[in-house]
């Protein structure tokens, strides 16, 4: 069974989740008093949490770190020349800036699960509030 671990959300951004953690009511050593979690059940702020640490296939969270920026510069591509088509702009430096912009857009878009992924393959995750 994996240890309990216990907090309260600070502060909510999207789909992830500062958590402060209950220090003296956790089973786990060395742990931080803040959390950054994925929030998949979509707690709100003030609420009591219950947190545990996930695993992440290093296959599929390999996939999922390099398809995605992938697939946003296509995106890009293809919205660079139509916009290019469409406006009459010159077609080379339309394609390139819009694929450089949505490349970034999807490598911001990652960037917190590839730092997840990268610590010890685990992520935190809320998984239920706790009512007393």
């Amino acid at each position: 069974m994996m240890p309990e671990i216990q907090g309260f959300i600070v502060e909510r951004k999207g789909e992830r989740a500062k958590v402060k953690t209950i220090q003296d009511n956790n089973e786990v050593k060395s742990l931080p008093k803040y959390l950054d979690c994925w929030n998949k059940i979509e707690a709100k702020e003030g609420m009591k949490v219950k947190i545990e640490m996930q695993e992440l296939d290093e296959k599929k969270a390999k996939i999922i770190i390099y398809s995605i920026p992938t697939l946003f510069a296509l995106a890009g591509a293809t919205f660079g020349k139509v916009m290019a088509h469409y406006f009459s702009w010159d077609i080379i430096w339309t394609i390139l800036g819009s694929t450089v912009f949505w490349l970034f857009m999807g490598l911001t878009y990652t960037s917190t699960f590839r730092r997840d992924a990268v610590r010890k393959g685990k992520q935190p995750v809320i998984v239920n509030v706790v009512y007393d």
